[in-house]
């Protein structure tokens, strides 16, 4: 399960102008792109959960919570997601990102 607050408990306790909801916000925004990465990455590739979990050597369940932004997942899960579709993590640090915990998710679909 995510440690992530729902949305809209921040809406009430803390409005969307405040900080801190800004910054629970963006983390969510960062799991998602996760998320729709690996949907997306397995939808591409024609599979089923269940196939791509047997290709990774996981469960089903462990697939539907990488595609539904739940946890937090290891370098390790995302390259054995990719190997699982014939494809390669690459892992660029740039030195322009607009805080620590920034990230950019990106998928090539043209080099599929």
């Amino acid at each position: 399960m995510s440690d992530l607050t729902p949305i809209t408990d921040l809406d009430a306790e803390l409005g969307t102008d405040s900080p801190e909801y800004r910054d629970e916000y963006d983390r969510a925004g960062q799991d998602f792109a996760i998320a729709e990465f690996a949907y997306r990455l397995r939808v591409d590739a024609g599979l089923t959960q269940q196939e791509l979990a047997d290709r990774m050597g996981t469960s089903r369940p462990a697939v539907a919570r990488l595609e539904g932004g739940a946890g937090n997942p290891t370098l390790r899960t995302l390259q054995r997601l990719a190997a699982a579709v014939g494809r390669r993590i690459r892992l660029v640090v740039e030195n322009d990102a607009p805080s620590p915990d920034a990230a950019v998710v990106t998928y090539d679909r043209e080099s599929a």
